[in-house]
């Protein structure tokens, strides 16, 4: 088996599709990022509509994502070079979703095709 090491990586940051502009906020994750409201986009539920996308209750909110140096969607959140240094800039109150996340070489691989980097 591969050895997934996740420092540094960055992959799984990469935000993939056109519908995908946001990284999904749960439960107390607005609690735990009280104070990095800068990185938040409150309410997205107009554009997903506006682009099919079945919404069942209210607002939908998440982190912003941006166009990082390497002309890749990703967490506002992440700094640096996907692949090389990257890094998670709020890594300790980051998302419920993100804290989830686990290692797994298929998931990996899928994550670092989408960030155009070789697989495992």
């Amino acid at each position: 088996m591969a050895d997934l090491n996740c420092y540094f990586c960055g992959a799984c940051c990469v935000v993939h599709g056109d519908a995908n502009h946001r990284v999904a906020l749960y439960g107390d994750d607005k609690n735990r990022l009280s104070g990095e409201e800068k990185y938040w986009i409150v309410d997205v539920t107009d554009y997903l509509r506006s682009i099919g996308c079945f919404i069942r209750k209210g607002k939908v909110e998440g982190l912003k994502t941006k166009i990082n140096d390497e002309g890749l969607r990703v967490c506002i959140a992440l700094n640096g070079v996907v692949g090389k240094n990257a890094r998670c800039s709020i890594y300790k109150i980051r998302p419920k979703h993100c804290v989830n996340l686990k290692p797994d070489l298929v998931r990996c691989n899928k994550f670092r095709k989408w960030a155009n980097l070789p697989m495992f």
